[in-house]
């Protein structure tokens, strides 16, 4: 299988690792040679750490390395069985890249985005065959780690999602299928559960008197920071009262609302996150931390949202639901 690759940063070098390691010839496009040629540097010399660690023979990697062709043009992609773009986060460049990748690719082409957070069904809508467009979705660093989320768009055909999932499971990644939702299964579960531990850390209340929360706090703020989605990053607190100024908390959900920008449920229809108001926001991704029963000097900075029994369960429920077929 011929495979291209639009976008040689982070994630599509990574991507593009992934397919020549797997043994498919694999165009990479960038916009420039400069940036394609860095790309090419990254996959060489992660492909070298694993020659060193004993994963890969020599000749094993320099026909991996034999196999990744360079390109500024899309036009090259046009004899590709399979394209995945991975290129920045927006909705409108990925639009506009598909709606050119559906007229020059042929027409049993499979199209697929590695978008974490954008509505496939809204990037598929600007082809004229919507149905061979799906969504794969790796996590960083696509070469180690194993899940990619096949996302199947409100027309995505049985068949573009077969292939899709046939080819990351042939390359050694766990393939598991889900419905284009907001955050599909990984961001739909952890967001909420990072805005939590950053809300916490919000409503920290004068250290001096919780000395003993204070790691807590700092270990709150670091895990929110952590990862590639840096969406749950927790806003400053006054210094004099320990109090979250509302500003703060408002660009708290500024930041949320931006990580899920461009689709949302609401009922049987979608909207636009940034037409809701921060409130409804709030509402969207989890809501506040339950206070009742809870003394107010009892409280620690990290409440949770109920007990860990009923968290447990609502994730399992979670998941089933996105899971579900159809």
């Amino acid at each position: 299988m011929k495979v291209g690759v639009v976008g040689l940063g982070t994630m599509g070098a990574g991507i593009a690792q992934v397919s020549v390691t797997g043994g498919h010839d694999t165009v990479g496009r960038e916009v420039s040679m400069e940036l394609a040629e860095r790309g090419r540097a990254t996959i060489e010399r992660y492909l070298a750490r694993a020659v060193e660690k004993g994963k890969l023979s020599g000749e094993e990697r320099d026909g991996a390395l034999g196999r990744l062709t360079l390109t500024t043009e899309v036009s090259e992609l046009a004899e590709c069985d399979l394209v995945i773009e991975a290129i920045v986060e927006e909705l409108g460049a990925k639009r506009e890249l598909f709606a050119e990748l559906d007229r020059i690719t042929r027409p049993d082409a499979v199209l697929a985005t590695n978008t974490s957070a954008l509505s496939v069904t809204e990037i598929a809508s600007a082809t004229e065959h919507p149905e061979r467009v799906v969504g794969m979705h790796f996590f960083n660093p696509a070469p180690v780690l194993p899940l990619v989320e096949i996302v199947r768009a409100e027309r995505s055909s049985d068949d573009a999602v077969r292939i899709a999932y046939d080819w990351a499971e042939r390359a050694g990644k766990q393939p598991v299928n889900c419905r284009d939702t907001p955050g599909f299964i990984v961001n739909r579960i952890l967001i909420p559960q990072r805005r939590r531990l950053a809300d916490g850390a919000l409503r920290a209340r004068r250290p001096g008197r919780h000395r003993r929360a204070r790691p807590r706090v700092r270990s709150a703020a670091r895990t929110a920071r952590r990862g590639p989605d840096d969406a749950a990053r927790p806003a400053r607190t006054d210094a004099g009262r320990g109090e979250a100024r509302p500003q703060e908390r408002r660009r708290l959900l500024q930041v949320l609302r931006a990580r899920l920008r461009g689709f949302a449920e609401l009922g049987d229809g979608r909207v636009e996150l940034d037409d809701l108001a921060p409130d409804r926001v709030r509402s969207l991704l989890g809501e506040e931390v339950e206070r009742d029963g809870v003394h107010r000097r009892d409280r620690r900075c990290l409440e949770e949202a109920g007990d860990s029994r009923r968290r447990r369960a609502g994730a399992l429920e979670d998941g089933r639901e996105l899971l579900e077929p159809g």
